[in-house]
């Protein structure tokens, strides 16, 4: 069962206890978020006794969403899968790297050795540094399998170029048929 947090409160209430807690930021304006949040459903219907499974839909959720990130100390992504166990942060990936796979490694990398590994590309264990301003779940050249350029083309709303300079059909164009939704920036 996947519950909703909706407070600071909630939370700290969930993050007690000796069970894995698995906490879902899923931005529901943002289809790559919506393919990450299927793919935790589906591990959640795998594996109903794994963890505590939750969601914070980060729109609806925006301070609760940044207080997370505090308290937990991982900088903010959406979407993004934090793995809390024994007081703090062992996994967490954030994009593409949210797949039924690397949730199942992450969770089976408790059992193994108290520390979940990089369960996939892009997924780290925590206590991995991170990568400047990108995703803490990629090295700083690249971001949801694509190159620095994209990312920044991305962040700023512009439509990336491919390695000729020209734009890259489709992909991030408001519009477009690649469109990763309405800020350009994929969640």
């Amino acid at each position: 069962m996947i519950v909703a947090l909706q407070s600071m409160a909630e939370l700290e209430q969930a993050l007690r206890g000796p069970a894995p807690v698995l906490i879902f930021k899923h931005s529901t304006a943002c289809p790559i978020s919506a393919a990450a949040y299927q793919a935790f459903q589906r591990f959640v219907a795998a594996h109903p006794a794994g963890a505590r499974y939750y969601l914070v839909k980060v729109i609806e959720q925006r301070a609760l969403s940044g207080e997370i990130a505090r308290r937990l100390g991982v900088p903010h992504a959406s979407p993004q899968a934090l793995l809390w166990h024994r007081g703090g942060v062992r996994w967490h990936a954030s994009h593409w790297a949210i797949t039924e796979q690397s949730l199942a490694a992450a969770l089976a990398g408790l059992r193994v050795g108290g520390r979940a590994p990089a369960a996939a590309p892009g997924a780290r264990a925590a206590g991995t540094p991170t990568a400047g301003a990108t995703s803490p779940a990629r090295p700083a050249t690249r971001w949801g399998g694509r190159p620095a350029a994209h990312q920044e083309a991305l962040a700023g709303g512009r439509a990336p170029a491919d390695a000729t300079g020209r734009p890259e059909a489709g992909r991030g164009a408001p519009g477009g048929p690649g469109n990763w939704g309405a800020s350009g920036a994929g969640g």
